[in-house]
């Protein structure tokens, strides 16, 4: 028995031991991790944005089988970083290494505006790929110089849509979806309910793609000098198809190899040739600058980020749902020192309970007399407009895919596919008629149709009341440029659903100047919480070798997403305010 008692105490007290160890090892890589990364001078700062770029830092979803903590800079951080390398007597120049990027329009267009100030600095940009997809060609716009490699290309061919349609394979499965819409323009059911676009889609993306297609061409034209007609010629004929012709048509300085632009970066750097050039990643950059300075007034002005898909009874990061936001704006409505709001939004949309909970959770806090600016990145569409129209003012970007008021629902329809294909049969007993239904393997009843269209016309009349309330304009005119149809941030602002075109700074200053405020301190949310368990494994070498071991490779995680969101059709629960698609531009 003693033996017993000094084996279990033997254990117990390793455990401990090692508990302790790891705890101090924790607390050892928190106080290293405080400290700033020193930057050398004559330094390059390294821009290559190859992960997407949320609005919030580490406002990000984990990926699936990932041993990593997300690390992802947000958007309105990485423009504070621009800035401050402007002013940085370290950093000399930016390289942009940027052959194609993972973000929408508005983003890449927010980036360029910032590119253009650091310029004003009297600094140097260049810009080098091996070839340029049509998206990052346009982040590269603002380079002094842009290069490419001899056997690149310039992918500059316009904008066009894709979309598949299962109609026809869901009823040779015996599947049939069950789909109840408001809203002719409201097309994310149509690939269920049709076997190509409808002729409503088909206006609204002509427009939609034609606006993007004039910026796409007035961008070029005005950076690289070139006629609006060239331009579009070089579209139409699809001149960046190879490095030479894309010199010849202005598109890029020179073709050169990589190290044929250190060789020039090194002699703007005054560096003998057999040196290296010092580049400076943005996420080492980062870890120099610290925390920014936010200010120190006791005013506080809050930009509460509404990012990603609107979820019911969720709470993960990178969604926009019910309970991570009702604690939010719970917290929001008990600081007396909140003076003003902007509201930024990035969401192509989804639950219809979650958008009218936080449009709802907004009026309070007008309420109580605190102005709310909402402010549009690349998608404020569907229930993304839905959580803004009650803003004050709202601020979109020009090339915003905003709108699509409309909603539908949907769920799928087994019954012929268990009755002919698996021969399963189903029976029934019930008290009352809607006690089963409806359900997935029995036909809809028309009693059964009535009430969801009933339901859907509701909610869609509700959006509509809830835009003319906010907008100020009358339930009628909110119908005729509803529909779900999209626009464009130009031209929802030409129809009364945006007030002004700027981006989230201007939307900032909005806010303070309503609030009549001369100082004050911004504060972000919702807050991110870190995963200190991945954090510590991390630091280990041995996290490498367990990544490589359980983590898939790059195209089965994008097997896995596209399969996600499919999963998510037959998953979503009520009526859903969302877009069929997320535009690739």
């Amino acid at each position: 028995m003693r033996t017993f008692f000094k084996i279990v105490f033997g254990s117990c007290l390793g455990t401990i031991l090692a508990m302790v160890l790891l705890l101090v090892i924790v607390a050892s890589i928190g106080f290293m991790g405080a400290e700033k990364e020193s930057i050398s001078s004559n330094s390059v700062l390294k821009l290559e944005f190859k992960n997407p770029i949320p609005e919030k830092t580490n406002n990000v979803a984990l990926e699936p089988y990932s041993f990593e903590n997300p690390n992802a800079l947000g958007l309105r951080r990485i423009l504070y970083l621009i800035d401050q390398a402007a002013n940085d007597d370290k950093i000399e120049g930016i390289l942009l290494n940027t052959k194609d990027i993972q973000m929408g329009h508005t983003v890449a267009r927010d980036l360029t505006l910032a590119l253009e100030n650091f310029k004003k600095s009297g600094k140097w940009i260049y810009s080098y790929a091996d070839f340029y997809t049509q998206k990052a060609y346009l982040l590269n716009l603002a380079a002094d110089s842009i290069f490419i490699n001899p056997n690149g290309m310039v992918d500059l061919k316009g904008y066009g849509y894709l979309s598949p349609f299962f109609k026809e394979a869901f009823d040779n499965l015996g599947i049939k979806m069950e789909v109840f819409y408001a809203g002719n323009y409201k097309s994310a059911t149509e690939p269920f309910r049709r076997n190509d676009l409808s002729p409503e889609n088909k206006v609204q993306l002509r427009e939609f793609f034609g606006e993007m297609a004039d910026t796409l061409i007035g961008e070029v034209s005005r950076y690289r000098n070139i006629s609006k007609v060239e331009v579009n010629n070089i579209l139409k004929y699809y001149y960046g198809k190879n490095a030479i012709s894309a010199m010849e048509h202005q598109l890029v300085d020179g073709v050169n190899y990589f190290d044929e632009i250190e060789s020039k970066i090194k002699q703007k750097l005054g560096l003998e040739a057999d040196k290296k050039i010092n580049y400076v990643s943005l996420e080492k950059y980062d870890r120099s600058q610290g925390l920014e300075d936010a200010g120190s007034s006791k005013n506080k002005v809050a930009i509460v980020y509404a990012e990603g898909t609107v979820n019911y009874n969720t709470a993960d990061a990178g969604e926009i749902n019910d309970k991570t936001y009702l604690e939010l704006f719970d917290k929001l409505k008990r600081k007396k020192d909140l003076k003003a709001i902007v509201l930024r939004v990035n969401s192509p949309g989804g639950s219809s309970i979650t958008s009218d909970i936080i449009w709802h959770e907004l009026e309070e806090l007008k309420a109580k007399g605190i102005p709310v600016v909402a402010s549009f990145g690349d998608y404020a569409a569907s229930g993304g407009y839905y959580i803004s129209c009650g803003a004050d003012t709202i601020v979109s970007e020009p090339t915003t895919l905003t709108g699509s008021i409309g909603v539908y629902s949907m769920f799928p329809n087994f019954s012929k596919l268990a009755r002919e294909k698996l021969h399963v049969n189903f029976d029934t007993l019930q008290t009352h008629p809607y006690a089963l239904g409806p359900t997935s393997v029995y036909d809809v009843s028309q009693n059964e149709e009535n009430l969801f269209k009933e339901s859907v016309d509701l909610i869609y009349q509700t959006f509509l009341s809830r835009v003319a309330q906010g907008r100020h304009i009358s339930v009628d005119s909110v119908n005729t440029i509803g529909q779900g149809r999209v626009w464009t941030g130009n031209r929802a602002k030409q129809l009364g659903l945006v007030d002004e075109i700027g981006n989230l700074d201007d939307a900032i200053r909005i806010a303070a100047e309503m609030a009549k405020l001369e100082d004050y301190k911004i504060e972000e949310f919702p807050k991110i919480k870190r995963n200190k368990f991945l954090e510590l494994l991390s630091q280990f070498e041995s996290a490498e070798e367990i990544k490589q071991q359980f983590t898939p490779d790059s195209k089965t995680l994008l097997d896995l997403k596209k399969y996600q969101e499919f999963q998510k059709i037959f998953e979503e629960k009520g009526v859903q305010m969302r877009l069929p698609y997320l535009l690739e531009l």
